[in-house]
């Protein structure tokens, strides 16, 4: 009954309405979201997954709330702005489509009936690096509020709709999912029989990343679905640290710029230092290239130089530098000549 009601009211003024806010959000070609992924994206998609718990504390959950407040939007909009800066982080890109489930219970005939009601909106938003935390919060709010407005407009009507091209190895307008479970849950309880949730092993994912929030007493509980074609466990488990990292930072300070914002951790930052340690003595009496040269006699064969798919030995570097040299000579290059 409720299809046949819905499928009934898809011509009148009210949907009409619905599908011409859609319409103007995605006037414009919806972006690619371009992620980093350690396998390249296979032409016919996968469905196995995998996925990668961590946790928020409770004093940064109640920070993230304080910021809701103080925008006057939700824990799930300051959420959904933490989410699109991660993303932007790591693609560069200031348009992002972000999809998220809603209940789809806007009647009120519908609270009590069982079925699968759930919609899917795809939030387009634009974080870049010039605006601040608190206000681009504050653009999220107003654009997730009006698609809220217009959530009755069934997902699959707008693909249609839009004529997107398809592209097999990608969902149709995102790649991307936010889920924010805050209900409350309902405590069942038989005498002399303890009864717990279990999470059940279900290793498959619709998308290349969904992110799932549980509302928890002791803060947050997070796990990052991910594809297993794209991404590994060990990436993704990467992620998921700069995600809570980002969230951290937010709360510590909600004035900064996005720009400013990293994802690095602290744990990080002490690895990037030990690479870039290359302090290393040598030499004062001799020159640069005599140095190189000394180890071109050392070991002619060993590779010098790498770039791309080429590369090249001490003894051809050598070669090609003393051939260099001596065409300069004959064009009257001699020392103290800028060339």
């Amino acid at each position: 009954d409720y299809a046949v009601w819905q499928q009934g009211t898809l011509e009148v003024e009210r949907m009409e309405a619905h599908e011409a806010y859609w319409l103007s959000v995605f006037t414009e070609e919806a972006p690619v979201l371009e992620l980093p992924t350690d396998h390249t994206r296979p032409a016919v998609p996968s469905s196995e997954g995998g996925k990668v718990y961590t946790s928020v504390s409770a004093k940064t959950a109640e920070a993230l709330k304080r910021i809701a407040a103080e925008t006057g939007s939700t824990l799930y909009m300051v959420l959904l702005a933490a989410y699109n800066v991660w993303l932007h982080k790591y693609t560069g890109q200031t348009d992002i489509v972000v999809g998220t489930p809603v209940s789809g219970r806007t009647h009120a005939d519908t609270e009590p009936m069982i079925g699968m009601f759930v919609n899917t909106l795809a939030l387009r938003n634009a974080p870049s690096g010039d605006k601040q935390f608190i206000d681009f919060v504050r653009e999220v709010k107003a654009r997730t509020l009006t698609a809220f407005e217009h959530q009755d407009y069934p997902f699959e009507e707008l693909v249609e709709k839009l004529s997107v091209r398809r592209d097999r190895s990608r969902n149709p307008l995102f790649d991307t999912m936010l889920v924010l479970q805050n209900m409350e849950q309902a405590r069942f309880s038989l005498a002399n029989v303890d009864v717990r949730s279990v999470e059940l092993s279900h290793p498959v994912t619709k998308f290349d990343l969904t992110l799932n929030v549980v509302e928890v007493n002791q803060g947050l509980h997070m796990s990052l679905e991910y594809s297993r074609a794209l991404f590994n466990a060990s990436t993704v488990e990467r992620l998921s640290s700069h995600f809570v990292q980002l969230l951290t930072q937010i709360t510590e300070r909600t004035d900064a710029s996005i720009a400013s914002l990293q994802l690095v951790t602290l744990e990080e930052k002490q690895q990037l230092h030990a690479f870039n340690d290359t302090a290393a003595d040598y030499p004062r009496e001799a020159t640069i290239h005599e140095l190189f040269e000394a180890q071109v006699e050392k070991t002619p064969n060993a590779v010098a130089v790498v770039y791309e798919n080429r590369q090249l030995t001490y003894a051809e570097l050598n070669r090609r530098a003393n051939q260099l040299a001596w065409t300069l000579r004959e064009q009257g290059v001699g020392p103290d000549r800028i060339v």
